[in-house]
């Protein structure tokens, strides 16, 4: 399971990429500040090969930030930077 963030650093939107296996089941995308205190998180239904998910990070104050994708037993973490 690869993950990417781009833009990376944002001001906001963000799109994140990468490839699942075909199996289908609940993804969850969270993001957490460096404390590991949760942002945001967002619940993805169907979510399967290559894809692409935008999301709306704009209500985050400017810093690092960690993207976790998590389906089942799997995990995939990336580094993103707000501005």
């Amino acid at each position: 399971m690869g993950l990417g963030v781009f833009p990376n650093p944002s001001r906001g939107w963000v799109t994140v990429s990468g490839r699942l296996d075909e199996r289908e089941g609940k993804t969850s995308i969270t993001v957490t500040n460096l404390s590991g205190q949760i942002a945001a998180r967002f619940d993805v239904e169907d979510l399967s090969g290559a894809f692409s998910h935008p999301m709306d990070l704009s209500h985050l104050a400017p810093g690092v930030y960690m993207i976790t994708l998590q389906r089942e037993d799997r995990r995939a973490m990336i580094r993103f930077i707000r501005e």
